[in-house]
């Protein structure tokens, strides 16, 4: 399909491009050729890789602002009243992970516009796959904010089992979210002993400071400087951070149907 749409620099007009079904499927199968010759694991956080992956698949620098222009677009745009390929675009744009000019912001953007969408059920399916990846491999921290937010709104059963599971261990301090973290999770005691410590959630004399370890029962434990430094201990945190957007949405809904 991709060789019989012409080539990019024969659609001189970027604001039409964005939407004509044609030029969407075009760079979304560019996309996916360049992301299959990148490592899917711990993919730099650089563009260069990227460019040179979409050489490699026959696009010029030239005609990767089209593709730049595109996705910023599809992105911030309006969805009302556009076909599919809008959709597939956007999914796929998560998927591949791609590394890009303004690439982050496009990202944000693409989950909220997930979030109010009508997802079909394989559509869910794909969703799934890359908040998974979110919490494993991680992400900006605003990115990872949507990531969240898209995961709350989907409320997928295996997903919340997923994410406990990984969780499980998770050491959180004062600076961990402490509105959700502090004020719903613990009893009237154990919140005043963690208020009382939160001079030391710092590193004093880069030898300790004070934190939690999930899940309840919390127990109150030193950290050693380093100690939530490597990547399996990111990955709880992250896991830690969506399950908790999940539960936050369940106790707001749950308030609301009680009013």
């Amino acid at each position: 399909m991709i060789d019989n749409i012409r080539d990019s620099s024969d659609f001189n007009d970027p604001l039409a491009a964005s939407t004509d079904p044609d030029r969407l499927e075009y760079w979304t199968g560019k996309m996916l050729l360049a992301a299959n010759k990148l490592s899917p694991e711990g993919r730099a956080c650089a563009y260069g890789p990227w460019i040179a992956a979409f050489k490699e698949v026959g696009t010029t620098e030239a005609n990767l602002s089209e593709f730049r222009y595109i996705y910023e677009k599809v992105s911030s745009g309006s969805w009302q009243k556009r076909g599919p390929e809008w959709m597939e675009f956007a999914l796929s744009f998560l998927e591949c992970d791609v590394m890009m000019y303004r690439s982050g912001y496009a990202n944000r953007h693409f989950l909220r516009r997930l979030r109010q969408a009508d997802l079909a059920p394989t559509d869910i399916v794909r969703c799934e796959s890359f908040l998974k990846r979110a919490v494993v491999q991680g992400s900006g921290l605003e990115e990872f904010r949507e990531f969240c937010r898209l995961a709350a709104k989907l409320d997928l059963p295996g997903l919340c089992v997923w994410l406990e599971d990984l969780a499980q261990g998770a050491i959180l301090t004062y600076t961990d979210d402490h509105r959700l973290l502090f004020s719903e999770d613990f009893s009237q005691d154990d919140y005043l002993k963690l208020v009382d410590m939160r001079p030391h959630s710092y590193y004093r004399n880069d030898e300790f400071k004070f934190g939690v370890r999930w899940p309840p029962p919390y127990e109150i434990v030193k950290i050693a400087k380093g100690e939530r430094v490597g990547k399996t201990a990111r990955v709880k945190r992250n896991a830690w951070r969506m399950l908790r957007q999940i539960t936050a949405r369940h106790r707001t809904e749950d308030r609301f149907q009680l009013s």
